[in-house]
């Protein structure tokens, strides 16, 4: 059996005018988009995902991660990447685990590594 690495993160970046969402249970929102760039050989790779978090008072709380790994769970990265930003942010457990209930990795936020890295 092949040994391979989990995604890490190695880099993350919050922008916030506030540290935590304050009563979450008025309404959070999210939205998301990811890049990636193939590293060397065996299917390691460097995932860049960022995410937005808006809650009822259209507050934005902003995460931009940098993970580098094996692709194979790629999109379980994603979605833990937004679990911990919600978590993070004191959003309400119930309410975490509603958005989170049936979210699918989108292809369709994905953005070409040049676009992404010309912004």
């Amino acid at each position: 059996m092949i040994h391979r690495s989990e995604l890490k993160e190695v880099q993350q970046r919050n922008q916030q005018l506030k540290p935590k969402i304050e009563d979450s249970l008025k309404g959070v929102d999210f939205d998301y988009f990811f890049t990636g760039k193939r590293m060397g050989t065996g299917g390691e790779i460097e995932l860049h995902i960022t995410s937005v978090v808006t809650d009822w008072a259209t507050n934005t709380y902003t995460r931009k991660s940098i993970y580098r790994g094996h692709k194979g769970r790629w999109k379980e990265c994603i979605e833990q990447h937004i679990l911990s930003h919600l978590k993070d942010l004191n959003s309400d457990l119930g309410i975490v685990k509603a958005m989170m209930r049936y979210f699918e990795v989108d292809r369709g936020k994905f953005k070409s590594w040049e676009r992404h890295h010309s912004l």
